[in-house]
């Protein structure tokens, strides 16, 4: 990653701390928060996951999904063209993006002359890997928490603390759509890596492998209610810049020996 963003154009590039959480407070402090108000040129601030910004872009996600899915048949005036939507979720940026879609895909204005008579729950899978699980660790403990430390080897989830408006979708979603967390392994997720890589020739992270198992386990464990062989459920394959060939064929070593 140093190295595709020095191939980009950046000059120097610093590390520091132990986690995302203490390279932003570094940042912020060194770079940001100091500077003087009348210089002629200043540093920007840039959030990955917290901003308005963010969602908006995101949301779009949605708009595209409702676009390229076909209407089905025998469907209420209303419902989304999927029945579930997988996503990983570091800081949530992503899920709050998803989410503000959907409330906006409900909320758009039906021609006088149709009747809605309510569509059909979108239920929104929120994944993420032990160690790295800021905020399902929130959810159990029932109010907005802070990890105390990055032991997943899925790092493009790292952050310790979920955004608060993250923490607000999970616990209390928009009418027409139902959050489900679920939590998986570093060795699960590798399982997802291996397995987009073979069946579709993609090349995605941890982070995104994650999602791509989960997606496989829906029905299994009763994740979505009344799932059938004609369920749509959309997986958001997201996080493909911190991985390689060479990794993939480490995680498919690993995975035939127990990944020990």
């Amino acid at each position: 990653m140093i190295q595709k963003i020095r191939v980009a154009g950046a000059t120097e590039v610093l590390q520091h701390g132990s986690s995302w959480y203490e390279a932003d407070i570094y940042l912020r402090e060194k770079f940001i928060d100091n500077q003087c108000d009348a210089a002629d040129r200043k540093n920007i601030y840039v959030p990955p996951f917290e901003h308005e910004y963010i969602r908006a872009g995101a949301a779009g996600i949605v708009s595209e999904i409702a676009n390229q899915l076909l209407p089905r048949e025998n469907t209420t005036d209303g419902d989304f063209p999927a029945d579930a939507i997988v996503c990983s979720v570091g800081g949530g940026g992503l899920f709050n993006g998803i989410v503000r879609g959907l409330d906006e895909f409900f909320q758009f204005p039906k021609p006088p002359n149709v009747i809605r008579n309510g569509p059909k729950d979108v239920y929104v899978i929120t994944t993420e890997t032990f160690g790295a699980h800021s905020l399902a660790y929130s959810l159990e403990h029932g109010s907005l928490q802070t990890l105390p430390a990055i032991t997943s080897q899925a790092t493009s989830l790292g952050a310790l603390r979920v955004a608060t408006k993250t923490f607000e979708n999970a616990v209390s979603p928009p009418a027409g759509i139902q959050v489900r967390s679920v939590l998986g392994t570093d060795m699960e997720a590798a399982d997802g890596v291996v397995l987009l890589s073979d069946e579709h020739r993609l090349q995605v992270e941890l982070a995104c492998g994650i999602s791509v198992f989960v997606a496989g386990t829906l029905n299994t464990y009763n994740i979505v209610p009344d799932l059938t062989p004609d369920s749509r459920v959309v997986v958001v394959v997201c996080g493909g810049s911190n991985i390689n060939a060479e990794m993939i064929a480490e995680y498919r070593q690993k995975l035939s020996t127990g990944w020990n």
